[in-house]
């Protein structure tokens, strides 16, 4: 009962190389601050374009709103077919927008999702999707003599992915080669720090057998002297013994010498 026990017990487990461990130890929380330093290098550099690209919608959301117009008790958008083709215009996006008058009724543009009049902030700025597409959108709120008219812009994003993608390209190459040049340094760092054990083992493993001698420990640090130290105590004791029993066996065959030599003479005679 007690050798199956035995026979199921884990076995200990090993404590693996120092290097390793030190690796571990090290690269561990160098990894947890490059990723941190990447998210933040990378919403650094995307929130000024970010707003770069929210107030154009908003300086065309202005010019909308510069060509509304109030008659006859009317909302009306006085805004020329080549302005609309003017602000249509974009190079990787589409771009819409719509004009609502203070009663929430259409007034000109496209069927843009609409915005809850409670609202307050203007211009205001929202992801959403129009014709399956995802859009950025600003809501701009214009006073009139018939109050506040509302005017939507929105833009595929586009150019806004192609950005994010450009950002992400533009920071991973840095940080790459940043992580290769700190895993070497660590990995070196490493390697030469544990150097001075190199050298002890090496010591001891050209050693002849019957070399007893103490270890060198000048060129050893502080946190491996006491090892040494404790290595060629016990170095010392075996020494010790190793003499001990070399003066017992000298004894004892000097003892053995002479009624040997005695017992010799007499078959001799």
């Amino acid at each position: 009962m007690a050798s199956a026990i035995a026979s199921t017990s884990p076995a200990p487990e090993t404590p693996g190389s120092v290097r390793q461990r030190l690796l571990r130890l090290l690269l561990a929380p160098l990894g947890v601050l490059l990723v941190v330093s990447i998210w933040s290098d990378y919403h650094t550099a995307l929130e000024p374009a970010r707003n770069a690209y929210d107030q154009s919608l908003a300086d065309a959301a202005v010019a909308v709103a510069a060509h509304v117009r109030v008659r006859d008790g009317h909302i009306e958008l006085d805004l020329p077919p080549q302005a609309i083709a003017v602000l249509r215009t974009d190079r990787y996006d589409q771009i819409y927008y719509r004009v609502t008058d203070p009663s929430g009724a259409f007034v000109a543009g496209d069927e843009l999702p609409g915005i809850p009049r409670t609202l307050e902030q203007s211009p205001y700025f929202v992801d959403a999707r129009y014709i399956s597409h995802p859009v950025r959108m600003v809501v701009y709120r214009a006073p009139t003599t018939l109050g506040e008219v509302t005017i939507q812009v929105a833009e595929t994003t586009t150019k806004r992915e192609e950005m994010t993608k450009r950002i992400v390209a533009a920071l991973i190459m840095p940080n790459l080669i940043l992580i290769s040049a700190t895993l070497l340094l660590v990995y070196f760092g490493v390697r030469f720090g544990l150097a001075p054990l190199a050298r002890v083992r090496a010591e001891i493993e050209s050693r002849s057998p019957k070399d007893l001698s103490p270890l060198h420990d000048a060129a050893v640090p502080d946190e491996v002297q006491p090892l040494v130290r404790s290595l060629n105590r016990l170095l010392g004791l075996v020494r010790e013994s190793s003499e001990a029993q070399q003066r017992f066996l000298a004894d004892a065959a000097h003892q053995l010498r002479t009624p040997l030599a005695g017992l010799q003479t007499q078959i001799e005679l």
